[in-house]
C-alpha cells in the first residue's frame, strides 16, 4: 500500500511538474509575448505598393520593380486538380457495399491544389526567376 502510494505521489508530482514547465514555455514564447512597436514595424514590413498596383494594372510586377528595383518574392501558385476514381478496384467489391452500405458519400469531383514558394524578380520587365518544383504543374 505504501509503495502504491509513493508511485502515486511521483505520478501525480512528475505531472505538475510537466503541466508547470509547459505553461511557463508557453508565457514566454514570442507569440504571447508583447512586443515593441519600433520592432515589429521594423521586421514585418509589408510592400504596400504592390497591393495598390494589383488593382490599377494586371502587369504589377514591372510596376514595383520599377519603384522598388530587384527583390525575392513570394510565389503562390494553384491549380484546380480533378479526382479521379473514389475507390480503388479492390473496394467495387458488393461485399464491401454488403458491409459499408450503399451510402457511400460521394466526395467532389474537383479540388484546389495550392502551393508557395519564392523566386527573385531579375529585371524590369518583370521575369521572375524560380526553381522548377515552385512552379511545376501549375
Amino acid at each position: 500500500m505504501k509503495k502504491a502510494l509513493t508511485y502515486l505521489s511521483l505520478l501525480l508530482l512528475g505531472t505538475g511538474a510537466v503541466f508547470s514547465g509547459g505553461y511557463l514555455l508557453a508565457s514566454n514564447s514570442p507569440l504571447s509575448a508583447e512586443s515593441d512597436s519600433e520592432t515589429s514595424s521594423g521586421v514585418f514590413a509589408t510592400p504596400v505598393v504592390a497591393r495598390s498596383l494589383l488593382k490599377q494594372d494586371s502587369n504589377f510586377i514591372t510596376e514595383v520593380v520599377d519603384q522598388v528595383g530587384p527583390a525575392v518574392v513570394r510565389i503562390n501558385a494553384s491549380r484546380r486538380v480533378s479526382r479521379g476514381r473514389q475507390f480503388p478496384n479492390g473496394f467495387n467489391d458488393p461485399s464491401f457495399e454488403r458491409f459499408f452500405g450503399s451510402q457511400i458519400p460521394e466526395r467532389p469531383s474537383q479540388r484546389v491544389e495550392q502551393g508557395t514558394g519564392s523566386g527573385f524578380i531579375i529585371n524590369k520587365d518583370g521575369q521572375l526567376l524560380t526553381n522548377a518544383h515552385v512552379v511545376e504543374g501549375a
